[in-house]
């Protein structure tokens, strides 16, 4: 059960950091929506730099993400087993970094474009 004690805590810590992310992303773009294009060349540096930083935080998330190891296997086994609660433990964390792996790609989905439309301004 430890390995699944670290499992959840990096997720939960990465579900946090993907939370941040997500709220600076949706901020820049009610930045950049509110900046019209005739805003100074600083304003429009700025909203590009903060945007660059975003998305390479959200490609680092996906990184550590990455080297989460969970898998569905492991949940089938633990129920052959008849271990019960930890096939429940596994189905949830798995669950939990499906969601988080949506939330991830949505996100930097919406950085990218975001960073298009800047990058277009400039």
């Amino acid at each position: 059960m430890n390995d699944l004690i670290e499992v959840e805590k990096s997720l939960s810590e990465l579900v946090s950091e993907a939370e941040i992310q997500h709220n600076l992303v949706v901020d820049l773009e009610k930045e950049a929506a509110s900046a019209s294009s005739s805003s100074s060349q600083d304003t429009n540096a700025a909203h590009l730099k903060s945007c660059r930083q975003c998305t390479e935080s959200i490609t680092q998330l996906m990184l550590k993400l990455d080297g989460v190891q969970i898998s569905r296997d492991a949940a089938a086994d633990a129920l052959r087993a008849g271990d019960r609660e930890r096939a429940k433990k596994l189905t949830v964390l798995l669950t939990r970094r499906k969601k988080l792996v949506k939330t991830l790609n949505e996100t930097g989905a919406r950085a990218d474009d975001l960073l298009q439309q800047l990058e277009a301004r400039s």
